[in-house]
């Protein structure tokens, strides 16, 4: 968590560093928030889990959600991702949505 709040205090903007099965450590300039990830049942492939978390992340802040909300999108897209054991690809669309309302 410290090296996280250094990085954001030298540069001014948000540090998010992710942090596999455990979720997600999102630093601002109001203090350091952890996020956690979603569980996922069964077996489990990390191919693609950080490719899908950016992806989501950097889709919802160009949408305009929150740093935490683009944060909770994009642990909601690795964890789907990871859940599709032996497939290449991430979290789609429909899947998203369907994670969101859940």
């Amino acid at each position: 968590m410290l090296a996280g709040a250094e990085l954001q205090a030298s540069g001014g903007r948000a540090v998010c560093i992710t942090l596999a099965e455990r979720g997600a450590l999102l630093c601002t300039p109001t203090g350091a928030q952890h996020i956690a990830s979603r569980s996922v049942a069964g077996p489990t492939d990390a191919v693609g889990a950080g490719d899908a978390f950016m992806a989501a992340l950097t889709a919802a802040l160009c949408a305009g959600a929150e740093e935490h909300e683009a944060v909770e999108l994009g642990n909601l897209a690795a964890s789907i991702t990871v859940a599709q054991v032996g497939t290449t690809g991430s979290a789609n669309c429909v899947q998203l949505l369907g994670g969101v309302e859940a």
